[in-house]
């Protein structure tokens, strides 16, 4: 069996203000699977900032490595937050532990997942990285292993 790794922006929150949202990561092998629960801040933004910074460069290691999330409650966020994702995201392409590919999955019934999408989209791109999202976590996966091979722990 496995050891399970699971780390929280709550273990980050070194604000003034508390995050709005949530974001964990449970490292399975060669994918980072994340659970965001939103909408988000800046805040949580500054936490998840400092997660990834701990947690991209252990996935990094391993080779070619994914990020899969699947957003819960709400995908919505500011102009502002999204700035700071392209930000996040061009700090870890610097540092050379981004991932490989990444993979939102917006349900149907996540508020804001029809326009967040695109949004995201741009931030990735921005970034130099390449993202998709999916509306279930069966085709997130597919296109994962189609870029990638096989991910499985």
């Amino acid at each position: 069996m496995s050891k399970v790794s699971l780390t929280s922006t709550d273990q980050f929150n070194s604000a003034k203000f508390r995050p709005h949202g949530r974001v964990e990561y449970e490292d399975q092998g060669r994918v980072l699977f994340g659970t965001a629960v939103g909408p988000f801040n800046v805040e949580l933004m500054s936490a998840l900032l400092e997660m990834a910074k701990v947690t991209f460069p252990t996935m990094a290691a391993k080779g070619p490595w994914a990020n899969i999330a699947l957003f819960r409650n709400s995908a919505l966020c500011s102009t502002e937050v999204l700035e700071g994702v392209t930000d996040a995201l061009k700090q870890m392409v610097q540092l050379r532990v981004a991932p490989t590919v990444t993979a939102f999955v917006l349900t149907a019934d996540v508020e804001g997942a029809l326009f967040m999408g695109p949004l995201y989209a741009k931030a990735f791109q921005d970034a130099g990285l390449r993202y998709e999202y999916f509306a279930c976590i069966e085709a997130a996966y597919e296109w994962v292993e189609s870029v990638l091979g096989p991910v499985g722990s």
